[in-house]
């Protein structure tokens, strides 16, 4: 089984990750660059302009997108990028040339702040909501 849900250093999920790993259930995260595009008033920035992920882009020659992807790699995660730019594309798939150090990964997974990029604002008042 596969279950797909948000997943960036924003919003690492580590318990659920944890459950469902030990149920055999594979994760896939998807908006792993959080979604640099979305403007809301509580957000902590954009992900691909952070100093900790820009900083690691240039100590692994890569772009901070590539970190990103790695990163999730890296967790066992698998990644699903949204692009439509050819060249991004082409980059995105660009990430197993380097390798996260035990350093890097834990740079990165202190950015955690449990910040969705998908509020669900329509879902909350709905008794089964599970983020409440």
């Amino acid at each position: 089984a596969v279950l797909q849900v948000e997943n960036h250093p924003f919003l690492l999920q580590e318990e659920l990750v944890s459950f469902s790993r030990s149920h055999n259930v594979h994760i896939t995260a998807y908006s792993p660059l959080a979604r640099a595009g979305i403007a809301r008033p509580d957000r902590p920035g954009n992900l691909l302009e952070n100093e900790t992920v820009t900083a690691l882009a240039r100590k692994h020659n890569a772009t901070p997108a590539q970190v990103l992807i790695r990163f999730q790699l890296e967790r066992g995660l698998s990644v699903i990028p949204k692009s439509i730019t050819p060249e991004r594309l082409q980059e995105n798939i660009k990430v197993f040339n380097f390798k996260l150090s035990a350093d890097d990964m834990s740079a990165l997974k202190a950015l955690n702040l449990n910040w969705r990029v998908l509020a669900n604002e329509r879902d909350q008042s709905h008794p089964w909501f599970p983020f409440n």
